[in-house]
């Protein structure tokens, strides 16, 4: 089941933070993972607006636990970012990550978006090719900070028609 998270910010920041000590180290340290989830160290994006408002989170529950999430913020001229995707390892193949793309592009629609932005590093090929095979088409480059670490990052976007 997906929809709408509740309070669960505790369960969901760290279900985040797992999924992404299991796919990005060859990327990014786990201690660095972790001082940004705990805002230890700064985590900028340079293509963030300071405008953005959020739209909410939608969760994939599976036995009553939180096993994904997928954030969704407005940014401006009818366009969203998918800003968090994340499915547990553990739940990888169930399907609930296509579940939580269909759901975030359905929410936006909804809201009158056009288009859907998404941001990934550009190491991490594997999100890539998920999101070509979405119809995602490269727009821009950024630059994620995880306190001194840069790691370089690609815009991909999607028209919501």
């Amino acid at each position: 089941m997906v929809g709408a998270g509740r309070r669960q910010r505790i369960p969901l920041c760290r279900g985040a933070s797992h999924t992404q000590h299991a796919l990005y180290t060859s990327i990014i340290s786990h201690e660095e993972i972790d001082a940004a989830h705990d805002s230890v160290v700064p985590m900028r994006k340079t293509w963030e607006h300071r405008s953005a408002d959020p739209i909410g989170l939608l969760v994939a529950v599976v036995g009553g636990h939180v096993v994904g999430g997928a954030n969704l913020v407005m940014s401006h001229g009818g366009e969203a970012e998918l800003t968090t995707m994340y499915v547990l390892p553990e739940y990888e193949g169930w399907g609930i990550g296509s579940a939580l793309w269909e759901a975030s592009q359905a929410a936006l629609r909804e809201r009158g978006m056009r288009v859907m932005q998404v941001w990934t590093a550009t190491a991490a090929n594997w999100a890539v090719a998920y999101y070509e095979r979405r119809g995602c088409v490269p727009f821009a480059t950024g630059d994620a900070s995880f306190g001194e670490h840069i790691v370089p990052h690609a815009g991909y976007r999607i028209e919501l028609s």
